[in-house]
């Protein structure tokens, strides 16, 4: 969905057959979320899994009444995905033990903490002896690059979850976006998800956003957010300070950005994803 999509946009297409959709790239919105729901199906879900694991691992299935659709970007762990939400307690350079994450805000490191039955088993590697009956890829690389962040064997790709109530968890990220401010850990995409909760606002001149950290010598990380506005609109001081309340009632005072910084495009992958290095 454009920043200019809205709902007269959409009742161009008929998607009365719809009976269910997804987001399955980049952490979702909740205001995203609500008006796919509103607007194209009711039942326009969160899904997570990346290419290494090899197949969906959260979700919300259809239908399931227990554990019930909200249009707040959660989502369900499997039956068979053991998935959990640790922080680290060590440096990161080296394997870290953990603790479990406290409280529903703050982002932890998206683990699995047992096999589960689609897993990938091996990685591409080894040219010369594919197909030979021992051929296992590049095990030692697999290995360390996907469970040897922390101390006991778990599964860690490189992103960050919040865990809530009810064994519900959001994504708001990866790892490397986490930023440390003033020793309080906070994912990027709970700022962004904050920031364009505007959107609800009839007249928000919010388009789009990003938010990256800059180092701060007072605070560590201090996160700046870069905004798009939407045609003929400009950002006000009445509108950042809006933004700045809803940082702050949302995440927490220390997620509120030091500076809005207005630009015409944010950069983005083919697929959608920011280029967030790149900003």
């Amino acid at each position: 969905m454009s920043q200019q999509t809205g709902p007269e946009e959409l009742k161009k297409f008929d998607t009365s057959s719809l009976k269910v959709g997804t987001f399955c790239a980049e952490p979702s919105s909740p205001v995203v979320q609500r008006f796919a729901m509103q607007h194209i199906t009711p039942h326009y879900i969160n899904s997570y899994w990346g290419t290494e694991h090899g197949g969906m691992v959260l979700s919300c299935p259809y239908g399931n009444l227990s554990q019930p659709l909200e249009p707040d970007t959660t989502m369900y762990n499997y039956p068979w995905v053991e998935f959990e939400a640790w922080l680290p307690t060590d440096d990161r350079e080296s394997r870290s033990s953990h603790r479990p994450v406290d409280g529903q805000k703050d982002p932890g490191e998206a683990v699995i903490t047992a096999p589960w039955p689609y897993m990938a088993r091996t990685t591409w590697g080894d040219s010369t002896r594919i197909g030979h009956p021992s051929w296992m890829g590049d095990i030692k690389r697999f290995s360390r690059t996907y469970f040897s962040r922390f101390q006991l064997t778990v599964f860690f790709q490189g992103d960050v979850a919040v865990a809530h109530a009810d064994d519900r968890f959001s994504l708001h990220g990866r790892s490397d976006d986490v930023l440390n401010v003033n020793g309080h850990r906070v994912g990027t995409g709970q700022i962004e998800s904050s920031i364009l909760r505007d959107k609800q606002l009839s007249n928000s001149p919010i388009g789009n956003c990003i938010v990256v950290g800059v180092a701060d010598e007072m605070t560590g990380d201090a996160p700046w957010a870069f905004v798009t506005l939407m045609p003929e609109r400009a950002l006000t001081r009445a509108d950042a300070r809006r933004l700045e309340q809803n940082c702050s009632r949302d995440v927490g005072e220390y997620a509120v950005p030091t500076r809005f910084v207005v630009v015409d495009d944010i950069p983005e992958t083919l697929t959608g994803k920011y280029m967030r290095r790149l900003v």
